[in-house]
């Protein structure tokens, strides 16, 4: 089809149709991977905090009593 000398291609594959049904059931899928990925981001943390060596449950307070230890070292 040709309008106004532009050309058009109409596709319409099973991959290119959405219906409501489908749009309705790939957006449950993405909700559901993207409670997936927080809920991993979650354990991630968790384990984090419990592995680190000296400062677990506390990081920022530990980095500020680590940081001017180390400038002291260069100097």
């Amino acid at each position: 089809m040709a309008i106004d000398g532009s050309k058009f291609k109409a596709l319409n594959s099973k991959k290119r149709n959405f219906n409501q049904q489908k749009l309705k059931k790939k957006i449950k899928e993405i909700e559901e991977k993207i409670e997936d990925y927080f809920k991993d981001l979650e354990e991630n943390d968790v384990k984090e905090l419990s592995c680190s060596p000296r400062g677990a449950g506390q990081p920022f307070e530990y980095i500020l009593t680590v940081v001017p230890l180390l400038g002291l070292q260069r100097s």
